[in-house]
C-alpha cells in the first residue's frame, strides 16, 4: 500500500510541474490536486471496506461526484500543457 501511495504521490507531483511550467493557475492545480486526492482516498476506504473495489452506496455518489470534477479539471491542465497561449486567454 506505501508503494502505491507513493506512484501516487510521484505522479500528482509530475503533474502538478507539468501544469505550473505550462502557465496554469496554481488555484485550478490546487483543485485538481485535491480532487484527485480525495478521489483516491475513497476508493482506497471503499477497498478496504468490502475488499470488492465497489463503493458502499453512501460513498457512491461522493465518488462521482469527485470523479467528475478531476475529469474536468484535468481537461484544462492538458488544455494548458498543449495549448498554453490559446488557453490562458479562454479562462477569466
Amino acid at each position: 500500500m506505501r508503494a502505491e501511495l507513493g506512484a501516487f504521490q510521484e505522479s500528482m507531483d509530475d503533474q502538478e510541474i507539468m501544469a505550473l511550467s505550462a502557465g496554469a493557475p496554481i488555484s485550478l492545480v490546487a483543485l485538481h490536486q485535491e480532487a484527485r486526492r480525495d478521489l483516491y482516498q475513497i476508493n482506497s476506504f471503499a477497498q478496504i471496506r468490502n475488499g470488492h473495489g465497489s463503493f458502499p452506496p453512501p460513498w457512491y455518489q461522493l465518488a462521482h461526484d469527485r470523479r467528475d470534477l478531476a475529469m474536468a479539471v484535468e481537461r484544462q491542465l492538458e488544455a494548458f500543457a498543449w495549448h498554453p497561449w490559446r488557453t490562458r486567454f479562454t479562462l477569466s
